[in-house]
């Protein structure tokens, strides 16, 4: 009986430490609405001068007055966008997405993983400014991030990019290989026009009878 009370306690204690120990959603705060959206509306963008998510790129912010904040940049060669969106999930906790677009001139097939790029930046610095801490450039490259959703936009990673550059790459050389395959047909086709002209016939049109013709 005693061993089966202490099996029972032992494990009604794992199931009570693993409840504790289980790490909550790393986009999730225990924040309300009101007070997540006061602090991101408020937050700094270029600390140290530039050292934020958004570099050296003129950075500002707005938002809706409730749940959605915008933070944005722009610069002579790139601009972006981050839409912050709050959702509660109780009176004193919340959820935020973050889901963001832009690029620079330019940037062509690497657009989208400038955009993962700007995002992983920018959920760092909502990460530090919901729990009071500095931003880390460090763990903008992706460590805060990497637990966090992906972005309901769709942002082609490294892999993608590479994969896109090495299409266009492909493609390219296949319109110039179509192109020059046009420029010998047409060369051909030219020549053979050539080639093929009758000679000029010297004799006379209407040529004069000879004095043996009656």
């Amino acid at each position: 009986m005693n061993y089966a009370i202490g099996a029972v306690f032992v494990v009604a204690a794992g199931a009570g430490v693993f409840f504790m120990a289980r790490p909550h959603p790393a986009d999730e705060y225990p924040l309300s609405v009101a007070d997540t959206y006061q602090r991101l509306s408020h937050a700094n963008l270029t600390p140290g001068g530039g050292e934020g998510p958004f570099g050296r790129l003129t950075a500002s912010v707005t938002g809706n007055g409730e749940n959605t904040v915008e933070w944005t940049a722009h610069g002579s060669m790139a601009g972006f966008s981050c839409a912050l969106h709050l959702n509660p999930i109780a009176a004193t906790s919340t959820k935020v997405a973050v889901s963001c677009d832009g690029g620079g001139a330019g940037s062509g097939a690497a657009t989208g993983m400038l955009n993962t790029m700007i995002r992983d930046a920018v959920i760092e610095m909502v990460d530090a400014t919901l729990n009071g801490r500095a931003y880390d450039a460090e763990k903008a490259k992706g460590a805060t991030a990497y637990r966090w959703p992906e972005d309901v936009v769709h942002h082609a990673g490294m892999r993608e990019a590479v994969g896109d550059a090495v299409k266009m790459q492909a493609d390219l050389a296949d319109e110039q290989a179509k192109m020059e395959q046009e420029r010998k047909a047409d060369d051909v086709a030219r020549e053979a026009a050539t080639n093929g002209q009758p000679t000029i016939d010297t004799a006379p049109a209407n040529p004069q009878p000879d004095g043996n013709t009656p």
